[in-house]
């Protein structure tokens, strides 16, 4: 993220000639949640959508993606307008740094605690020194147990939904879903995950052996603690929560193949060759299925493209649909996100000011409460019957 990680809190401020105070407003409850649902309307060319992960423009984490803050501010400005239909002047980011800067000019802020955050320890407070000062780990699961819209529990059913993961799809599951959402077991990628497992554990075993038992626990432990956590206590979980994991195993693996090497040299070759084989056909499998599914997604894009080119004829347009980019690529036009909002995305209001012709690709009717509820359908000649057509009214 270039321009700083997931925002972590977010407050309206009004300054009014020289006099700035903090505005208790309840709406920005609203705003963080608006943010992390995946349903937002971004007001970004098609050519910056493009730039960035198919998300990067439908969730506040990661609207600091890009290096361009104005690109930053616009999206979270956006989003305060869909949530709360009103225009905020602009856009602060303040990084500890930055807060170092202000105390020098204000002075010490008193903790609760009875201690000050100074101009001088402000970013090693912030950034270092709190994770000790204000409670170690046990002190911090704690009140992430409490915090935030999910709490921390003990949940083994994601041990039957990370292997379901292992294609790819979906990304994350399964906040307050069962492991069959995620789909059915891969067996192919499971076996390589079990079979990473074994070696590795062999590798463990064999390093007895060879007395370096101490050195593989030091890479083991972390690597099960950090498995542990993640698989037991959030109530989703995703493959690049252990990629970490995955990285510290890499060692007994490769402790157990070289043991093999040398007191089996002529049957460890073949072994090695098989695993490495193992290891690779599984991955150039899925690399050919997800390339696969990407052939169709963008199949579909380009014969609706190809159907709402006598529509379009060659007008400067936009096109609301989601994702929007593959489809406004190949008409030619702008590119809006579709979504439920109420208010008109600014893009919108001012493309039909504008006199640029709009439509809207819809899998279905909007929701009556959608800006796009009065918007009228039009029947185009070849499109597939999974979409719908809508204009805005003249």
């Amino acid at each position: 993220r270039a321009t700083g990680g997931n925002a972590a809190t977010s407050t309206v401020i009004r300054a009014d000639n020289g006099k700035i105070e903090k505005v208790e407003d309840e709406t920005v409850e609203d705003f963080y949640i608006a943010g992390v649902s995946g349903q937002i309307d971004a007001d970004l060319p098609a050519e910056t959508l493009a730039l960035y992960e198919s998300d990067f423009d439908m969730n506040a984490q990661n609207f600091t993606r890009t290096p361009d803050f104005p690109t930053t501010a616009a999206l979270f400005s956006d989003l305060w307008t869909q949530v709360n239909g009103t225009q905020l002047d602009g856009v602060v980011s303040i990084d500890p740094v930055a807060l170092s800067y202000m105390l020098a000019a204000t002075g010490p802020v008193r903790l609760k605690d009875g201690g000050e955050i100074t101009s001088e320890n402000a970013v090693n407070l912030l950034l270092s020194e709190a994770y000790v000062r204000f409670g170690g780990p046990v002190e911090r699961l704690r009140a992430a147990e409490t915090s935030g819209t999910h709490e921390l529990s003990l949940r083994s059913s994601n041990l039957l939904i990370f292997p379901r993961l292992l294609d790819g799809t979906p990304v994350y599951c399964c906040s307050g879903g069962t492991p069959a959402d995620a789909g059915p077991v891969p067996l192919v990628l499971t076996t390589w995950l079990i079979g990473v497992l074994l070696i590795a554990a062999l590798g463990v075993v064999w390093s007895v052996s060879e007395h370096r038992l101490p050195e593989m626990m030091l890479v083991c432990l972390p690597a099960a603690l950090l498995a542990a956590f993640y698989l037991l206590l959030p109530d989703f979980t995703t493959l690049r929560f252990l990629l970490p994991t995955f990285a510290l195993l890499s060692l007994p693996v490769a402790f157990a193949f070289v043991h093999t090497m040398r007191r089996w040299r002529r049957t460890a070759a073949v072994i090695i060759v098989a695993a490495l084989a193992g290891h690779v056909a599984p991955m150039l499998v899925l690399a050919e299925r997800q390339m696969d599914a990407s052939w169709q997604r963008r199949s579909v894009h380009g014969r609706a493209g190809a159907a709402l080119q006598p529509l379009v004829n060659q007008r400067p347009c936009l096109v609301i649909a989601n994702p929007p980019a593959p489809l406004a690529f190949y008409l030619g036009c702008d590119a809006q996100t579709s979504g439920t909002s109420k208010p008109e995305p600014g893009r919108v209001t001012r493309a039909r000011a504008q006199g640029v012709f709009v439509l809207a690709l819809l899998p279905a009717p909007p929701p009556p409460d959608s800006y796009m509820a009065s918007w009228q359908h039009v029947p185009v000649p070849g499109l597939e019957r999974r979409f719908r057509v809508y204009i805005p009214p003249a």
